[in-house]
């Protein structure tokens, strides 16, 4: 009896050390399979061109021209650039994503003098989310030379000044409060007002939702006052700036838990941002200062720093 149990338990030691042998060599052969696969798809290079709402595919040279390799910042001028032994041409202004799969991501803003085209840029390097919030100014310009940026609408802002700072505009930061019930989510909203040189004019930019403002038919893009007065008589027209993947939901919960990714994913449609800007855009505030004259007292009570003006005052001192 002990001898047939003992031939049987090394029978199935062998079995179970020939099964493991096999088993090794399979997967070493898959992961084999699978490197090399890899490998082929790394060496095929991959670039797009956006601006707007359109994403263009560009072609990537494989010749010996004598071209200047590109640096790694995020606003480069146009012309024609070695990537990793590719020669890419970079002639429009706006955004161009440049991939080598397995190896690496480029991401460049090329500009000359087009404001709108870099808009648009900015509007498709940042999607909304919080995972960024917390990275520097430097930080967040290195992050975007090859990848996505997750930011909210008060570090956007921000963030899209320095950079038009940097270029050469004029440039401040904007934002609306509410007057109703607060909720703690959606009770204000952060955006950014640019001088347009060839207008000659202040212009409103949502980068955190992808937009520029009109008059329902006029090509004008309107300032913050406008924006306020067409929202109010139901004739702004939205003018999308970038088509990117627009939300990151992940990252809205409460300290308790609670997740706001239904909330979230809810204002995409242009009915419900429309009703979204009534609310949270109730009061707008530039550098402090408001002209609304409903409750003074409650406006100064969310923010001390908050001064009220007259509208006629506050037109002359931010339009005048």
């Amino acid at each position: 009896m002990i001898l047939i149990l003992t031939v049987s338990l090394l029978t199935n030691l062998l079995l179970l050390i020939t099964f493991r042998n096999v088993f090794k060599k399979t997967i070493k052969k898959v992961i084999g399979k699978n490197i090399s696969i890899s490998n082929a798809i790394g060496a095929t290079s991959f670039s797009y061109y956006c601006l707007n709402d359109t994403v263009r595919k560009i072609e990537v040279e494989n010749d010996s021209q004598q071209t200047k390799p590109l640096v790694q910042q995020l606003i480069i001028q146009p012309g024609t650039y070695n990537i990793d032994g590719k020669t890419i041409k970079l002639d429009n202004e706006g955004l161009y994503r440049v991939s080598v799969p397995f190896k690496k991501n480029y991401q460049v803003i090329v500009y000359r003098n087009d404001l709108n085209a870099l808009l648009s840029s900015l509007a498709w390097i940042v999607s909304h989310g919080n995972a960024d919030n917390k990275l520097s100014f430097e930080d967040l310009s290195q992050k975007a030379t090859n990848d996505k940026l997750y930011l909210t609408c008060g570090f956007v802002s921000p963030f899209a000044k320095k950079i038009l700072d940097t270029v050469g505009y004029r440039s401040r930061i904007v934002s609306g409060i509410t007057l109703d019930k607060l909720n703690n989510y959606d009770d204000a909203h952060v955006m950014i007002e640019i001088f347009h040189p060839q207008m000659n004019k202040w212009i409103l930019a949502d980068i955190d939702n992808n937009l520029l403002f009109q008059k329902k038919g006029s090509d004008i893009f309107l300032n913050l006052l406008e924006f306020k007065n067409e929202l109010l008589n139901g004739t702004l027209q939205l003018k999308l700036i970038a088509k990117d993947i627009h939300t990151d939901i992940s990252g809205y919960k409460t300290k308790e838990g609670y997740s706001y990714n239904f909330h979230m994913e809810f204002l995409q449609s242009e009915t419900q941002l429309l009703e979204w800007y009534k609310r949270v855009m109730d009061v707008v505030i530039i550098e402090n200062y408001f002209y609304d004259y409903r409750d003074i007292e409650r406006i100064k009570g969310i923010d001390s720093t908050y001064e009220y003006l007259d509208v006629d005052s506050f037109h002359k001192r931010f339009y005048n």
